[in-house]
């Protein structure tokens, strides 16, 4: 296996690793930058789209809230009708049942 020859480190040498590495810094400095513009610019894109969702589901709530309100209230009015109906439709039988029994009643009479 061959050795390959160290080159010595000239000051000439040093110094154009010095530059690249200032123009790698800069480089990583101006895409961070733009990096950060970006995040900024989505964060501010992000809380925008989350007010309008808030704005939208109190409104949705809202609506959905009155909805039921209103559904009560058919119900309520509903149950009273629907007791009504069986008011009278229990009077109607018990007044059917008793014309049936006092028939009965006068039919075995009127036999003795």
């Amino acid at each position: 296996m061959a050795v390959m020859a160290r080159e010595s480190w000239t000051d000439e040498r040093l110094d154009d690793l010095n530059a690249k590495v200032d123009i790698g810094f800069a480089e990583m400095r101006s895409e961070f930058r733009g990096l950060r513009a970006e995040l900024k610019e989505m964060r501010s894109d992000f809380q925008q789209e989350s007010r309008e969702l808030r704005t939208e589901f109190k409104a949705e709530m809202r609506e959905m809230r009155s909805e039921f309100q209103e559904d009560m209230r058919e119900l309520r009015t509903g149950t009273g009708e629907t007791q009504r109906l069986i008011l009278r439709s229990a009077a109607a039988l018990w007044s059917t049942s008793m014309i049936g029994f006092l028939g009965i009643i006068a039919t075995v009479a009127t036999k003795l």
